[in-house]
């Protein structure tokens, strides 16, 4: 997977995403784009309007919502803003694209539940991920090095619980690289 995230240099997504917060749920689309290593905008509408936009080139933020407009370093807690988890850019790079945040060390081995490998992550300030693999069927047969999993899972937690579920539904090949093509929040 490390070999994987290495290949990803850029990438767009497009998606709905609910937010509860202090005024209840709000749903809305969210427009993601990401260049690797550490460039992101990430541009949140509700109603066909923008509410809120986070920019990093890797150095420093920009951060809008409302009226209020924040510029300061870039730090992994910028993402906290957004989503809720302080992951750095390459981090949001790899859970779009089908793989795994760097969030710290496995909390213990990779574990067999209901037909996936399960490997739980903890990072800093709280923040953990449940990641969920399995090999495609066609891979059966073929060594274990030329067994590349795929992520169907990942659950985002920090000390006040879930921040995100994401279900990759489907895979399709780009540039030789698979990417999701299908998921679900």
């Amino acid at each position: 997977l490390a070999e994987r995230a290495s290949r990803v240099r850029a990438l767009r997504a497009h998606g709905r995403a609910d937010q509860y917060g202090r005024n209840g749920r709000v749903r809305g689309e969210v427009a993601i784009r990401v260049r690797g290593p550490d460039k992101v905008r990430c541009d949140m509408f509700a109603f066909g309007t923008l509410v809120s936009s986070l920019v990093t080139d890797g150095q420093r933020f920009g951060f809008l919502q409302g009226q209020q407009y924040v510029v300061g370093p870039a730090r992994a807690c910028a993402a906290r803003r957004i989503a809720g988890i302080p992951l750095e850019a390459s981090e949001i790079a790899a859970v779009l694209s089908g793989g795994v945040p760097s969030l710290g060390a496995p909390a213990g081995p990779v574990r067999w539940e209901a037909g996936r490998s399960v490997l739980e992550l903890r990072g800093r300030e709280a923040s953990a991920a449940r990641v969920e693999l399995e090999l495609p069927g066609d891979q059966d047969g073929l060594p274990p090095a030329r067994q590349p999993p795929r992520v169907v899972r990942i659950v985002l937690r920090d000390a006040q619980g879930v921040r995100a579920d994401i279900h990759y539904d489907s895979y399709r090949v780009i540039a030789g690289t698979l990417f999701p093509s299908a998921c679900g929040c």
